[in-house]
């Protein structure tokens, strides 16, 4: 049976929709799966739940009492938060309190049941700007420099459409542009697709490496669930004591009104 578990596909506005992928044996620690993802001026979110066989329905489980802090200069303890509003990311555990500018890492400290320590720290990507987008039928091409900072040039580049009734299908890239100078002025083109679309968030995120990689791995994991008996591909996760993604990435983006 096909199971679903809440993963990274970083769609605008903070989208996070469900993934398909197996988790039985892909290479992490623990009973828990652990997914937050941390912006400057965002409230800070987090998703745990158990990870279950591949035939087990997997659904986020709210009375998982967990005790977590992330330490983003100050300590902030993490309350159960349970929200999942539309188009939004689920979560079950946050806090009020905003990560502020200026600080450059974040820590996961948290304790699950039977005394279960679960660890994750994650650098704060420096500021990532769009400097011009050019669009040309439904083909949109963005221009920007790349991180002055060495180990920072990954990127999520995306296209929301939305028409009058709320957001329809977009379009996503990851982008490794680490093999690059610093400070390199790049270009990347997308087409969507999209009739009756009114308007397009054009959005362009900067990634730290350990989510990158952790997108990379959800996709094979998703591929080879979808094809024929193979090997699971390990996640390539951050935590310490659960499988998942601990992680924070900074956003610039436009819109473009359609004709």
């Amino acid at each position: 049976m096909k199971r679903t578990l809440f993963a990274l596909l970083l769609l605008a506005a903070g989208c996070l929709p469900g993934e398909d992928l197996p988790v039985k044996e892909t290479g992490g620690s623990g009973d828990y799966f652990i997914e937050c993802y941390c912006q400057p001026g965002r409230e800070f979110r987090l998703l745990v739940t158990r990870v279950l066989p591949l035939y087990r329905e997997v659904i986020p489980d709210l009375e998982i009492p967990l005790e977590a802090s992330i330490i983003a200069g100050d300590t902030i303890p993490l309350h159960p938060r349970f929200s999942r509003p539309a188009g939004d990311f689920p979560y079950n555990y946050g806090a009020r309190a905003r990560l502020a500018a200026g600080v450059d890492s974040i820590h996961l400290r948290a304790l699950a049941p039977g005394g279960v320590t679960i660890a994750a720290t994650s650098p704060v990507p420096s500021p990532v700007a769009i400097d011009s987008v050019a669009r040309e039928g439904s083909v949109v091409t963005i221009f920007f420099h790349l991180s002055a900072v060495a180990g920072e040039d990954y990127y999520l580049y995306i296209l929301q459409p939305f028409d009058e009734a709320g957001a329809l299908e977009g379009v996503s890239s990851f982008l490794d542009y680490g093999a690059l100078p610093p400070r390199s002025r790049v270009e990347r083109a997308l087409t969507f697709t999209a009739p009756g679309a009114t308007r397009l968030e054009v959005v362009l995120r900067r990634l730290t490496r350990a989510c990158y990689d952790y997108q990379v791995s959800l996709n094979e994991a998703n591929s080879t669930q979808h094809g024929s008996i193979t090997t699971p591909i390990p996640l390539a996760g951050n935590i310490t004591g659960a499988l998942g993604i601990f992680t924070c990435y900074t956003e610039d983006a436009r819109v473009l009104i359609l004709p």
